[in-house]
C-alpha cells in the first residue's frame, strides 16, 4: 500500500477532477495541468494501490466500481478540505472558492447566462463553472455544489428551495392565426396544426394539460413538428408554422414583442416550477449560500421570469 504523499494528494485531484469531467483534457484545464500530467498522475495512483480506477476510450473516460466507491469518499475529503478553507474565508468575509453548477439549457441561456457574470461582479472571489444540460445531473455523484431544476426535486438526499413558479403557455405568430382563426375552445384544437415539445429525458411528446372548471385536463393535439429543445419550438412557432404549449420561462421576449400571441388563456394550468437546491450532507458554505441568496434575489427581482415564491 502506498503512503500518503503529494503524489497521492496529486493524484488524488487529477483523479477526481477526470472522473467529473469524464475527460483527462478537461480536468487538465480544470487544475492548469497537462492532459498527459493529469494522465499520468492517475496511473502513478492506480499502480501505488494496485487498483484499476479509470476506463479509457478514445473518446472518454469512466469509473470502475472501485473508482466509484473510491470517488465517493475522496470527493468528501476534497470537500471537507473546501469547508476548511471557507473557514478563513469566513474570517475575512468573502466567500471564494471554486462552486459547480448545473442549470437548464433554455432557462440558463435565457436568463441564468445574463445573470451569472452579475454574480461575479459581486463576488470576485467565487469561481463559478457553470453546465448547461437537460440531463438530471447527479449532484452527489458528479460532485456538482448546486443545481438549478424545473420540476419537483426528486432527490430526497437534496436541500430545495422553490426561486419561481410558471405556466403552460398556448401561443402562435399573429400570422398563423390570421390564416388559420384563433381558436376559443379547448376542441378547436384538434383542427389545428400543434407542435410539440419533447421531452429529453425520455422522448416523448408531452401532453398538453389545461384547467377547465377546476379540473386539470389532458388534450389530444396532433401536428408535424416536434422538438426536444424549447428554445427551437419558440421559434418554430414565431415563424408562424403552429401553436405550440411551452413553459412560461422561455416566452417573456417572443410573448412582449408580440412575436407571439398568447391563446385559451382561461385555460391555463400551472408549469413546474424552478428550484435551486444542493446536497444536504454537505455544509451549507458561504460560497453556496452567497448563490442561492443570489438566485432568491433575482427571482423576487423577476429576473428569471414566471412568478417569485414568497419567503418562507
Amino acid at each position: 500500500m502506498a503512503s500518503i504523499g503529494l503524489e497521492n494528494l496529486t493524484g488524488i485531484l487529477a483523479f477526481v477532477h477526470a472522473a467529473e469531467a469524464r475527460s483527462f483534457t478537461a480536468a487538465a484545464r480544470q487544475l492548469g495541468m497537462s492532459p498527459s500530467g493529469v494522465s499520468k498522475a492517475i496511473a502513478r495512483l492506480e499502480g501505488g494501490y494496485r487498483v484499476r480506477l479509470l476506463h479509457r476510450t478514445s473518446r472518454s473516460v469512466t469509473m470502475t466500481p472501485e473508482g466509484r466507491a473510491f470517488y465517493e469518499r475522496c470527493r468528501q475529503i476534497l470537500a471537507d478540505v473546501e469547508d476548511a478553507e471557507q473557514v478563513l474565508s469566513s474570517a475575512h468575509g468573502t466567500p471564494r472558492g471554486r462552486l459547480r453548477v448545473t442549470i437548464p439549457l433554455s432557462v440558463g441561456r435565457i436568463h441564468l447566462a445574463r445573470l451569472l457574470p452579475v454574480f461575479q461582479q459581486r463576488y470576485p472571489d467565487i469561481t463559478v463553472e457553470a453546465r448547461a444540460t437537460d440531463r438530471i445531473v447527479d449532484l452527489v455523484e458528479e460532485g456538482y455544489d448546486v443545481a438549478v431544476r424545473l420540476g419537483t426535486p426528486p432527490d430526497s438526499r437534496l436541500v430545495a428551495r422553490q426561486l419561481i413558479g410558471g405556466r403552460f403557455v398556448t401561443c402562435a405568430a399573429p400570422s398563423y392565426l390570421r390564416s388559420h382563426g384563433t381558436p376559443t375552445t379547448l376542441e378547436e384544437l384538434e383542427s389545428h396544426n400543434c407542435a410539440r415539445f419533447v421531452v429529453p429525458s425520455t422522448g416523448v411528446a408531452r401532453d398538453w394539460v389545461f384547467r377547465r372548471e377546476g379540473t386539470v385536463v389532458t388534450v389530444p393535439v396532433a401536428g408535424n413538428l416536434t422538438f426536444d429543445h424549447a428554445e427551437c419550438l419558440v421559434e418554430a412557432a414565431c415563424s408562424g408554422t403552429a401553436v405550440i404549449q411551452i413553459g412560461s420561462y422561455v416566452l417573456d421576449e417572443a410573448l412582449r414583442s408580440r412575436r407571439l400571441e398568447a391563446i385559451l388563456t382561461p385555460f391555463e394550468v400551472e408549469s413546474p416550477a424552478l428550484w435551486v437546491m444542493y446536497p444536504q450532507n454537505r455544509h451549507l458554505t458561504p460560497r453556496v449560500r452567497a448563490f442561492v441568496d443570489f438566485l432568491v434575489e433575482m427571482a423576487g427581482a423577476g429576473q428569471l421570469g414566471g412568478a417569485a415564491m414568497p419567503s418562507p
